[in-house]
């Protein structure tokens, strides 16, 4: 899954909407999570979708958000097994292409 993050290259295709290209823009994705009692809600900022000029449509490429999902999943993860889990927490998507796969021994 991150394979497909770190593949991923910022350009989207193209895609269109009332008969017109859609504009490539940068939004944010939100993922809740819960454990015990408590959720935690993380938010991943400058994820690229389209917008259609005309009517507002926002679409997004499902494959990436759900590699993009995956990979706050093990975020998630690796800060509940470290018991340091906030309320809520920012990731930036051009970081997350930077992040490495965990070298497995």
């Amino acid at each position: 899954i991150r394979n497909a993050v770190e593949t991923y290259e910022p350009k989207l295709m193209k895609n269109e909407c009332c008969g017109k290209e859609m504009a490539v823009i940068k939004d944010k994705e939100t993922f809740e999570f819960s454990y015990e009692d408590r959720k935690c809600q993380i938010t991943v900022t400058n994820v690229p979708k389209w917008r259609c000029e005309h009517c507002g449509e926002i679409e997004s490429a499902l494959s990436l958000i759900a590699a993009i999902e995956k990979v706050v999943e093990q975020e998630f993860e690796s800060m509940l097994s470290e018991s340091q889990v906030p309320d809520s927490i920012t990731m930036d998507f051009n970081e997350m292409l930077q992040i490495k796969e965990p070298q497995q021994v």
